[in-house]
């Protein structure tokens, strides 16, 4: 049944915290929770609540307690931006996640993201490799492909999968001569 939307939804941000499990002064567990926070509530109590629901939180472990480090503001986006790489300025960055099976719900459920960040291109590697930026704002990938499809008088050519996908493999080295000849190689191929 599709329930009808009557409000606005609210904006919420993706945030994360560092969370240390202990049994009594011991820590036995550690990971990075994402969540997200609603405009208006508090983040701390929102990674409270992350943490509480984290498979570590466990009531048969002895003295159970938690400690949170809220992570800067780097590592969440506002709406309308997106990571890039600080170092090559490419758009393609992906950061590792933790998994595990949930038996009750007989799926994989997300129970932590690490922090280290790695770009695609450049292969660079760190917590603070991510740079936020507009979504609309061109990307060093972006400029590169559009610059390459001019040079070739194709300007058309830029939004295409295929030779985006061509060109790309020589944006690292930043060569336009080697991006315009890998594209006449794979165009002529085609024919």
């Amino acid at each position: 049944m599709e329930i009808p939307m009557t409000a606005k939804p609210m904006f919420a941000a993706r945030h994360s915290a560092h969370v240390e499990f202990l049994s009594g002064d011991d820590v036995f567990a550690a990971e990075t929770l994402a969540f997200d926070v609603k405009a208006g509530e508090n983040a701390e109590a929102a990674a409270a609540t992350a943490a509480e629901a984290s498979h570590y939180y466990d009531d048969r472990v002895p003295d159970l307690r938690y400690r949170l480090q809220l992570n800067p503001d780097e590592t969440s986006s506002e709406p309308g931006e997106k990571p890039v790489c600080k170092s090559c300025g490419a758009d393609r960055i992906s950061r590792d996640a933790c998994v595990r099976w949930d038996i009750k719900n007989q799926s994989w459920e997300l129970s932590g993201i690490y922090d280290s960040v790695t770009c695609d291109f450049c292969g660079a590697e760190s917590d603070s490799l991510a740079s936020w930026i507009p979504v609309d704002r061109e990307t060093a990938t972006e400029r590169f492909v559009r610059e390459v499809a001019a040079r070739l008088g194709r300007p058309e050519l830029a939004g295409d999968p295929h030779f985006e996908e061509v060109v790309l493999g020589h944006f690292v080295a930043a060569s336009f001569d080697e991006a315009l000849a890998a594209w006449s190689a794979a165009e002529a191929r085609n024919r």
